[in-house]
C-alpha cells in the first residue's frame, strides 16, 4: 500500500516535470519570437534612418554645387568688372525652379537643415536605444518571472514529499 502511494506520488512528480520542461519550451520559443521581432523593429528603424541621412546628405550636397556654382558666376562677374549683376541668379534646383536666390538664405536654409536633421537623428537614436533597453528588460523580468515559477513548482514538490 505504501509502495503503491509512494509510485503514484512518484508518477505525479514526473508528470508535474514533465509540465514544467514544456512550459519552459514554450516559454523559450515565446521569447526567443518576441526577440527576434523587436530585432525586427530596430534593424527597420535603422534602415529608416540610414536612408534618411543618405537623403539629408544628396540635398546638402545639391546644395552645396549650387552655392560653387552661383560663387563661381559672382567671381565672373567680378572679373568682368561689373559691380552689380544685372539679370537675377535662379536657382538650378526642382524645388527652388525660377526662384530668385539670396546666398545668405540658403546657407541659413542649409544650416537650419543640418540642425533639423542632428535633431531627427539624436531622437530616433534615443528611440533606437529605448527598444533595446525594453528589450533587455522583457528578458530579466521573464527569467525572474521563470525562476520564481520554477522555485514555487520545487517548493510544492517538496512539500508534498514532507508528512
Amino acid at each position: 500500500m505504501i509502495r503503491q502511494l509512494e509510485e503514484n506520488r512518484l508518477a505525479q512528480k514526473d508528470q508535474t516535470i514533465w509540465q514544467l520542461k514544456a512550459r519552459v519550451t514554450l516559454l523559450k520559443s515565446d521569447k526567443e519570437w518576441e526577440k527576434t521581432e523587436a530585432e525586427s523593429k530596430i534593424s527597420e528603424l535603422e534602415k529608416r534612418l540610414s536612408e534618411q541621412a543618405a537623403n539629408t546628405r544628396h540635398r546638402i550636397s545639391l546644395k552645396d554645387e549650387e552655392i560653387l556654382a552661383l560663387k563661381a558666376r559672382v567671381l565672373e562677374f567680378e572679373k568682368k568688372g561689373f559691380d552689380e549683376i544685372k539679370t537675377p541668379v535662379r536657382s538650378q534646383t526642382l524645388q527652388g525652379k525660377n526662384v530668385l536666390i539670396d546666398p545668405t538664405s540658403i546657407m541659413q536654409d542649409i544650416q537650419k537643415i543640418r540642425e533639423e536633421n542632428e535633431k531627427r537623428t539624436a531622437r530616433q537614436q534615443e528611440v533606437i536605444r529605448k527598444m533595446r533597453q525594453q528589450v533587455r528588460i522583457r528578458k530579466l523580468l521573464d527569467c525572474i518571472s521563470f525562476c520564481f515559477i520554477f522555485l514555487s513548482h520545487l517548493t510544492n514538490c517538496h512539500t508534498a514529499w514532507l508528512p
